[in-house]
Order: C-alpha cells, then structure tokens, then sequence
C-alpha cells in the first residue's frame, strides 16, 4: 500500500460561532444532483469574467453568485415557506428556483427587447412560439425551452460576449430590492405579461442607477402608463419593451438628474406607444407637480383608490387644476366608490347582499343626473365595479371617466358630467354617503324611462349582468345575461308588475323561470311574470283558470306607450263563445286584444275584465 504524506485534514469546530440552522439546511440541500440552475450558474460565471476591469471586483462578482445575490431569494424563500406553514427544509431548493426564474425572465426580457417591432412568434430551437398570445401558448413555451435554448442570443458566445448585458444583469442584482412586483417576477415562470413589463420597468431604475425620489417617481409614471396599457399580443410586449427602455435613454441623456417629471411635463410625446389618454395625463401630472410639490402626495393618493390603478384625468379635469378642488373631489369620489368594496377587514366586512345595494344606490344616484349608461356591444351597461383586469375596467366605468375622449361610434356623450354633478350635489355628504345618496334618489324628479331605476331597484337587480337593451324610450329589455336569447324583461310591464300586482319582494318565490306575485284575479289563480327568451314580448300574465274544459289566460304587454291586454285559450285553440261574447262586450278587437290602454287605468280595466269573466261561472 503506497502511503500518501501530503495530505492533511483541518477540523473547524462550529460550536462557539453560535450558527443558526439556517446554515446546515442549506449545507445539507447541496447534497442533491445538480439542478438547471446550478448547471446555469456555473455557465453565468464564465461571463461575469466580463462584468469589471477589476480581477478583485470579478471575483467578488463570483462568489456573490452563492453568497449576496442567493441571499435575496434565500430571504424571500424564507418568508414563503412560514406564511405558507411549510418546513424550512423546503426554502433552499424554493431559492434556488426563484433565482432560476429571476435569470430566465430577465434573460426573456432582454431578449424580447432585442426582437424587432411586428415580431409574431419567435424562433427557438427550430421552432416558433408565440410569446404571450394566451396561457397556454405561454406554458408551450415554458415547458419545450429552457434558459439553455435562448441565454447565448442575449449575453453572447465566448467568441463574442455582450459585455453590457453581462454587466447590466451583475448591476441589477447588485441593486434590486424585494417588492409587491418582485415577488411575482420570481415566483414563478408563467407570469402575465403585465407582472414582466413592470418588473422591466424596474430593472431599468435599477440598471441606470437612479436614486431613491428619480427611482419613485420613475416607478409610478411607468407603472400608469403599463397598468392601463392593453398587452394582449407578441408585438405589445415587444412594443412596450422598447417605449420603456426609448424612455429611461432619453431620461439619462437629456437630464443630469434623471427626474422622469422634467422630460415629459407638457410634452406627452417624449413617450412613445401607449395610449394617449395615459400619455397625456401623466404629462399634466409631471407638470402640476413640479409647479407645487404639493399636488405630488395628493395624486399618488388618488392613483391608490382601489379602482383607478392610476388613471385620475376626471378627477383633474374636475378640478379645472385647482388643487383644492382636487382634494376635495378626490376626497368625494374615494367615499363613494369605498361604498362599491368590500372592506378587506374581516370586522368590517358586509354581506354580499348589502354590497350590492349599495352599489345599486351608486347606479340609482347618478341616473338622477342623468342617462350615464354606456354603450357595450349591442347593449348598455350600468357598470361594473369589478376591477380585476384592464379590459373590465375600460368597458365599464373607464367609459364614463373618459367619455369625453372616446371614439365618435361611443356616441359621443359626456357622460363624466353626470358623476361630477353627483359630487357637486349640496346633499352630497363625505361623511354619510349613504344617505347621502338615499335622499338624492328620494328627491329626483326625473320623468324619462330612467326613473324606473331609480325608484325600482329590482330594475336593475334582475340584470345579473348589468346589461340593458335599449332599442328606443318605449322599448327597454332587462338583460339577465347579454343576449335577447337569453332571458330577459321588458320595463314597462316589469316595473307595473313589481308596483301594481304586489311582486314578493322579501321572497321572490321561484316556480321553473317564472316570478309570481301574490295578488290573486279571480277567477285566475295565479299571476306571474312570464320572461321572454326570444324576440316574444315578455308579459304579466293570469293563469290556473278552467271554462268549460278550457285553460283561460290572461296576457299583458307594453308597446308603443300603451299597454294591452289579450286573453287566449292556453292550448291556443279558438276561445268558448261565452268567453269570446265578454270580450266583445268589454271592447277587444278580433284577435281578443284590448290596446291603448295606459298605467293609470291598466289595473282597473285588469280587475273589470276578471269581474266580467268570473260572472260566467
């Protein structure tokens, strides 16, 4: 046996450093086959050779990979795993894959950033992808490409390293703070194209090494201009990649301070590609702020109402840039729209039930300013307050805070004036909204068909959908879901149902689709509302009545201003002569239909027939 004399073992006794076991579970986790990201990292290091002039500097670079920058994730990966009650055991390999996506969605953003304007799928391995176009072309992509398949088109080859993108990702880890924004770049691969705008938003700031208040205010202007720009294709993300990044390079080289508010103020076209509406409000903001730093607070605080995500031009507008004027419709607008959430407090937390009257006291409140209801496909809506994506919000409340910059086919109608002369209203109390807005409706003297909304709530609750159609003021259909083949109500007769023939508001009894009332016209048994799901007119309608081995109904609709009535056998054979000889005595035409009958004297003319026909038993 050939003995070896050149090799000695050292012992380190842990014991007096007072280590805590966070040391030995990341000790013990390296004791796995090596993962794509260890694989990945020892291929990274290789470029951060690149990242400094300084050799000392580069191997500070290298060990950061295992020590500084792996402490980010291992920190977060920490919290993750105790909010989510899991064993700390599970945090290093948790780490170890939120560094691997860090890596891969910023080496894609980089990429992407790379990729002309028009691009629709990208080439990859021989194969095309489609970037962001749905969820599932998004995992396609995740699943078949690995960081292997793309990095080299970003840092380069060891022939030729793109020594600014080396030194750029180096940077950003070197800077990058964990935030809201960060978390969900990280935690995952699949992210929505949104959660990777915002975090290339940030990486900028942290790339171009703003400092804390050029970093802020940086943050909130391109926060406003991604959250309401629609990212819904390839070429969008593409295209808002390289507005972004067009932005930060006319910011560094145009202002020693870097102060994002003196590039844009009056002049909207320092930014390129998203929407006007956006571009143009945060141009007025930079503007006001930097005449009174004072305005600054006040509009972070309105950007913050859980509904706006940062679009406050009404609000502006309103205030005709008086910054007092600002505050206080601000203040009005945040207490009327607190009446539309729930609160997140689980003490102060409502039932869904009074929620919704709530918001339906919204809806009331304003149509007695006015017709606000905006255009929606074929349809009007009353507006929903679901703030959970970008296109709810621009289909429904965005159209009434913008209807003054919408497009000609949106009719054109300024419908901001109606929730400005809701705020404006001397009964508008900030402290009792409300009431507030219970006496407003209480005292409204509109006369045009909106006024059944605003006195009969049950208008609006059978809309499930908050949907309308409104072919003219004689013709208005309830819409339970969106479509005239769905089911749905006529107003006119709704609204006579619900006052005159006693519908059961406590407990809308349910028989198969139809809604009874508890009113009783002997010798009809039972009245109901009967929906439509066709282009058959809805009615009240009379049932449960036998003559002479024949079903007997009574039917009333609405058309042209009027109300009808007509009676019909239900089996729709020709009518008893007994019942046909009433008819004739109480004036219906030919096909047993009385007309032009108005809502004063429909329920009378109702009880007269009933009277005349029961005399026949």
């Amino acid at each position: 046996m050939r003995k070896l004399s050149n090799i000695t073992f050292e012992v380190l006794y842990l014991d007096e450093f007072n280590l805590s076991d966070e040391l030995y579970v990341k000790m013990n986790a390296r004791g796995k086959p090596l993962s794509t990201f260890e694989n990945f990292k020892a291929e990274f290091e290789r470029y951060i050779e690149y990242s400094d002039d300084d050799q000392k500097q580069i191997a500070k670079n290298k060990a950061k990979m295992d020590n500084d920058w792996l402490n980010i994730f291992w920190n977060l990966s920490k919290k993750l795993v105790e909010e989510e009650n899991k064993n700390l055991s599970e945090a290093p390999e948790l780490a170890d894959q939120m560094f691997y996506n860090f890596f891969y969605n910023m080496t894609f953003n980089f990429f992407l950033e790379e990729q002309p304007k028009g691009i629709k799928t990208l080439k990859i391995k021989n194969q095309e992808f489609s970037i962001i176009s749905d969820k599932k072309s998004r995992e396609g992509f995740i699943q078949k490409c690995s960081i292997f398949d793309f990095y080299k088109n970003v840092y380069g080859t060891e022939q030729n390293i793109n020594i600014l993108k080396v030194k750029e990702i180096v940077t950003l880890l070197d800077t990058l703070k964990e935030d809201v924004v960060f978390k969900s770049f990280v935690k995952e691969l699949d992210i929505s194209q949104w959660d990777r705008a915002r975090f290339y938003a940030l990486s900028l700031g942290y790339i171009y090494k703003l400092n804390e208040v050029e970093f802020n205010r940086w943050k909130r202007v391109s926060f406003n201009l991604i959250n309401n720009q629609l990212i819904q294709s390839p070429e969008d993300l593409i295209k808002t990649i390289h507005s972004l990044r067009s932005l930060m390079q006319q910011l560094t080289s145009k202002n020693t301070n870097k102060d994002i508010y003196e590039l844009i103020q009056n002049t909207p076209d320092n930014i390129d590609y998203f929407t006007e509406i956006q571009r143009k409000e945060e141009s007025l903001k930079a503007y006001l702020i930097l005449e009174d730093l004072a305005w600054e607070n006040e509009i972070i605080d309105a950007e913050n109402n859980w509904y706006l995500d940062g679009q406050i031009g009404f609000l502006l507008e309103f205030s005709n840039n008086s910054l007092d004027k600002f505050i206080e419709y601000k203040n009005k607008f945040n207490a009327l729209w607190g009446l539309a959430r729930n609160n997140e407090d689980e003490h102060e937390k409502i039932d869904k039930e009074q929620l919704k009257h709530q918001q339906i006291l919204i809806y009331q409140a304003l149509l007695t300013k006015g017709d606000y209801l905006p255009p929606l496909g074929s349809n009007y809506t009353f507006c929903s307050f679901d703030a959970t994506s970008l296109r709810q919000r621009n289909d429904n409340w965005r159209k009434v805070f913008n209807s003054d910059k919408l497009k000609a086919t949106e009719d054109n109608i300024h419908r901001k004036k109606y929730l400005q002369q809701l705020l404006d209203d001397p009964n508008f109390n900030i402290n009792d909204v409300k009431l507030s807005l219970e006496t407003i409706i209480t005292n409204s003297q509109i006369n045009d068909f909106t006024k059944y909304f605003i006195k009969n709530k049950s208008c609006i609750e059978y809309c499930k959908k908050l949907q309308i159609r409104y072919i003219d003021d004689t013709q208005v259909y309830l819409l339970k879901t969106t479509q005239m083949n769905g089911a749905h109500i006529e107003l006119y007769t709704w609204n006579l149902f619900c006052e005159k023939f006693g519908l059961i508001q406590k407990e809308k009894r349910k028989i198969s689709w139809r809604l009874e009332s508890d009113t009783v016209f002997a010798p009809f048994e039972t009245t109901w509302y009967k929906e439509s799901m066709s282009w058959d007119p809805p009615c009240i309608v009379l049932s449960d009545f036998k003559f002479e081995d024949q079903g007997i109904i009574l039917s009333i609709i609405y058309e042209d201003k009027f109300y009808s009535i007509s009676v019909e056998n239900e089996e729709k054979e020709p009518l008893n002569s007994n019942i046909l000889q009433t008819l004739i005595e109480l004036e219906f035409s030919d096909n047993n239909t009385k007309n032009n009958i108005t809502y004063d004297d429909i329920f009378d003319e109702v009880k007269k027939i009933c009277t005349k026909i029961n005399e026949l038993e």
